[in-house]
């Protein structure tokens, strides 16, 4: 099972500085030469961090709107799964190629089998454009990358589209779990509410449609709101400014 962390960021160095400590290494990218963090001295290492922070200007200077200008994920494999260096940064690329993918082209998470050749595609023929470096972690039981990829096409100058990227990383992750032949992870969207949590939901439901007792009007209100279903008193949050 693949985890992927993901979130789009601003302050590329203070990121390096986070991925490039004791028991990493580089495995990938286009910003630095690989690495082992633990075979450099510490000036060296240092340096390694400032030559790529100096690098990612270029993606600064190419689209300077863009504060929040690139992505940081985390990949996690599940205990027992392991990757070589080369497939594990291989599996970075791809991951980067199917964001980039999506952004374009959003019908495709519905679409496996044509998200698989449009990833290729961009991994191919545009992932070269933007800033990348991928580092892999050795300080927990299990196998684990980071990922830091500009937003920005240094091309075009255009950004990657922000629009439900957590949603196609998960649905591009979901693929490459299949391709590279892990154990299948979960959706977010997918997982199960808690019993606990369902209980409350039910209880509260209760609730609210004792104290309504057929006030219908009001009924009609909370439906607009979105707070309740009419006629099957489902709640989905407390109504606002409500006591009961």
């Amino acid at each position: 099972m693949a985890i992927s962390r993901f979130r789009a960021a601003g302050g590329f160095g203070q990121s390096m500085n986070y991925c490039f400590r004791e028991k990493a290494s580089i495995i990938g990218g286009n910003l630095v030469p690989l690495n082992e963090f633990d075979e450099l001295e510490r000036d060296d290492a240092k340096q390694v961090i400032k030559d790529a922070t100096d690098a990612f200007k270029l993606t600064e200077f190419t689209n300077p709107g863009i504060q929040k200008n690139y992505y940081h994920v985390s990949i996690s494999l599940a205990p027992g799964e392991d990757l070589s260096d080369r497939l594990f940064s291989e599996m970075a690329y791809q991951h980067a190629a199917g964001i980039i993918a999506l952004s374009e082209r959003p019908e495709l998470a519905d679409q496996p089998g044509a998200l698989e050749v449009e990833i290729d595609r961009v991994r191919e023929e545009e992932l070269s454009r933007y800033q990348m470096v991928v580092i892999r972690h050795t300080d927990k039981p299990h196998h684990h990358i980071h990922y830091l990829q500009s937003r920005v096409d240094l091309e075009s100058g255009r950004a990657i589209r922000s629009s439900n990227e957590r949603y196609h990383a998960q649905s591009v992750m979901r693929l490459l779990e299949d391709r590279f032949q892990l154990q299948r992870g979960q959706n977010s969207w997918d997982k199960k509410q808690p019993e606990a949590e369902k209980k409350e939901v039910r209880e509260y439901q209760q609730k609210v449609a004792d104290w309504l007792k057929g006030d219908i009007q009001l009924l009609q209100q909370l439906e607009h709101c979105g707070e309740l279903e009419l006629g099957a008193f489902k709640v989905a949050r407390k109504p606002k400014n409500v006591e009961l």
